[in-house]
């Protein structure tokens, strides 16, 4: 494994996981040519300083587990 890599973000929806991204930018640019609507950079930014793990709902129901991993 890459030693400069201190996070990989992931996004899980019906239990496969659909983006995975070392860059948090990267991974909400990734997440949203999937979803759109989802929330943008800074937002994410905030709520992963708080917790490890983050919920998205789409319009259709469709949820979306985000989740931060640290080494």
């Amino acid at each position: 494994m890459n030693k400069d890599v201190s996070n990989i973000f992931t996004a899980t929806a019906d239990n496969k996981v659909v983006v995975v991204e070392t860059n948090l930018k990267a991974f909400v640019e990734k997440l949203r040519l999937i979803e759109p609507k989802i929330k943008s950079y800074d937002i994410y930014y905030r709520e992963f300083k708080k917790a490890d793990s983050v919920e998205y709902k789409n319009d259709k129901g469709k949820t979306y587990n985000l989740q931060k991993m640290k080494f």
